[in-house]
């Protein structure tokens, strides 16, 4: 599994998926990320997304993608 050496904020995730940032709670966040997981993860069984405590996500990707 190779992942991103970079983490992605809280704040900077938002602004990059969504378009009107200001009304994005944290609950949002916390329920897309766990979709995302539920979707991808469970299935194939692998992790797309580390949560980095306190700091925000870490994007990873299967080595062979």
């Amino acid at each position: 599994m190779l992942c991103i050496k970079t983490r992605l904020s809280l704040k900077s995730t938002v602004r990059c998926i969504w378009e009107e940032p200001e009304l994005v709670t944290p609950n949002v966040i916390e329920v897309a990320i766990n979709q995302i997981r539920q979707k991808m993860d469970k299935p194939l069984n692998i992790t797309t997304i580390e949560t980095v405590r306190r700091r925000g996500y870490r994007f990873c990707f299967p080595k062979g993608a």
